[in-house]
């Protein structure tokens, strides 16, 4: 039997660490604070049993990115973190899917009496930061309320492929913010490994002499 990478992990139990800074405007209330955090307990199959517990009974909704949904959200309601499960799989995915169905204006649900007591006017912003158990396999999600971008060292390497980098302020502070997460990578790898090298260490020095302007040579 071929399995996928992905599959393989799953099924052996392959461990990621995350690290969420993710707000909620407005804070949510009691009764979608206690809603959720039930949600984010229980597990999740493609049936009528869990439909009718997820109030998505009869309502045209993407199927679930996966059984659990590894999320915890405080007393405050202010906030949506990591529930520190390292078993977890597709978290963006998961965040996309809570935040469409229960939080945003634009909810298939709202019209349901299950969640007469939900606002929908909720915006979640901010970044996930992940570290698996392979070496390079780390990076961060920039949510904002309409995209997600993801930032990992292949990237990163993107940005390698031009001879000179011309950074302003903002695509500074957004690289080197990427740069401190991943890390430095060995030199020894090859071309694009060494011009990644060099990538941030020209951000980290620029962000130590407080540029907002760099212009880095990549040789």
């Amino acid at each position: 039997m071929n399995i996928t990478k992905k599959e393989w992990y799953k099924n052996m139990g392959y461990e990621t660490d995350w690290k969420c800074d993710l707000t909620i405007t407005p804070a949510l209330n009691e009764a979608e604070i206690e809603f959720l955090n039930a949600f984010f307990e229980a597990r999740h199959e493609e049936d009528a049993e869990c439909y009718e517990q997820d109030g998505t009974t009869g309502v045209d909704v993407p199927s679930y990115p996966g059984y659990w949904c590894n999320f915890e959200i405080p007393e405050n309601g202010e906030s949506i973190d990591w529930n520190g499960n390292e078993k977890t799989y597709e978290l963006a995915e998961w965040l996309t899917w809570v935040t469409d169905q229960y939080l945003s204006e634009h909810s298939s649900l709202k019209d349901s009496p299950k969640f007469k007591d939900f606002t929908f006017n909720h915006v979640v912003e901010g970044t996930m930061l992940w570290a698996g158990e392979d070496r390079g396999d780390n990076g961060i999600l920039y949510i904002t309320p309409s995209s997600v971008k993801t930032f990992d060292q292949e990237r990163l390497l993107e940005f390698t492929k031009s001879p000179v980098l011309q950074l302003d302020k903002d695509a500074l502070k957004f690289l080197f913010q990427t740069a401190q997460i991943l890390g430095v990578p060995g030199t020894e790898k090859n071309e694009a490994s060494k011009k990644l090298y060099q990538l941030i260490k020209g951000l980290n020095q620029a962000a130590k002499e407080g540029k907002t302007a760099v212009q880095i040579e990549l040789v």
